[in-house]
């Protein structure tokens, strides 16, 4: 890997915060496109779209609000349901999107620019979770999004920070994550009854957990730094002192990992891959109209 091509060029000018392929089908991929448009206030729009044959062509999904930003959340036991997380509302489409049902769940998570962020519990997928990075909030339901519970966790966390990202356990039900501003790191194996704060020599400013099939081995990445925990985050290994925004991990062979980063190659920005999760890196982004950063 290492040479790209452009295979649809009808997104000029539009942008992407968040894309979700179908495990299940990886021909069946959902994007969240928008546009700034100008006037006397700058405003928002967007909405979903949806190939079927990976990539080639798309088409927009009706049925939901066309403003700001979306994020998507495919069922992992079901490819029929899928997830939209805006701003306090999430919709819900069980015939892969051809309709849509609008559930409003907290007023006061997300917002235009940043919407609800949603995961499910991969064992459990009917278990799923919303936050948002603006507040110390998580909400829970257990029933595939159509009621939903305030976890409460300011009075389960001393000093409660904003949430930066949460994650769930691949392998584990109801074994959640969360890291909080200021590389707070808590674990819960209840489904978030309670936390326990683990122990790390995280540093710098950090942005993704990601998890792998093993639920020993996490990654945490920063644009200080590439961490790995081989003991399900109970201590952490700084890989590479360059990190980004993490793309993948191949999830057949964890140490194959993609980033998207301007400090790996402090002169350009790019996709890299490590063979060896996260110590090395090498840049293939060839083909790709990158605006590089010295």
């Amino acid at each position: 890997m290492g040479i790209w091509n452009i295979i649809n060029e009808n997104f000029r000018g539009w942008s992407t915060s968040s894309f979700a392929i179908d495990s299940n089908n990886t021909a069946v991929m959902y994007a969240n496109s928008s546009i700034e448009t100008t006037g006397d206030e700058l405003e928002l729009i967007g909405g979903i779209i949806k190939s079927t044959d990976s990539g080639f062509n798309w088409h927009p999904l009706a049925g939901l609000e066309a403003y700001g930003n979306y994020s998507i959340l495919i069922d992992p036991g079901n490819s029929s349901i899928v997830y939209a997380g805006g701003h306090g509302v999430v919709y819900k489409s069980t015939d892969a999107g051809f309709s849509w049902k609008k559930i409003i769940i907290d007023p006061d998570l997300g917002w235009i620019s940043y919407p609800i962020i949603l995961i499910a519990d991969y064992k459990k997928p009917s278990i799923l979770y919303a936050t948002d990075n603006n507040s110390c909030k998580i909400l829970k339901s257990v029933d595939g999004g159509e009621n939903w519970v305030n976890l409460d966790l300011e009075s389960k966390i001393d000093n409660a920070s904003d949430i930066k990202s949460i994650a769930t356990s691949m392998r584990k039900s109801n074994t959640v994550y969360v890291l909080l501003t200021g590389d707070e790191l808590y674990k819960s194996n209840n489904g978030g009854k309670s936390w326990k704060k683990l122990k790390n020599n995280l540093k710098g400013i950090h942005q993704n957990i990601v998890m792998t099939s093993n639920p020993n081995i996490i990654y945490l990445n920063s644009a200080s730094g590439f961490y790995c925990s081989r003991n399900g985050g109970k201590s952490w290994e700084l890989r590479s002192e360059s990190g980004g925004r993490l793309v993948a991990v191949d999830q057949q062979n964890h140490e194959i990992v993609y980033v998207y980063s301007k400090n790996v190659d402090e002169s350009k920005t790019g996709i890299y891959k490590s063979t060896d999760g996260g110590r090395t890196w090498k840049n293939v982004s060839k083909g790709l109209p990158l605006r590089n950063e010295k």
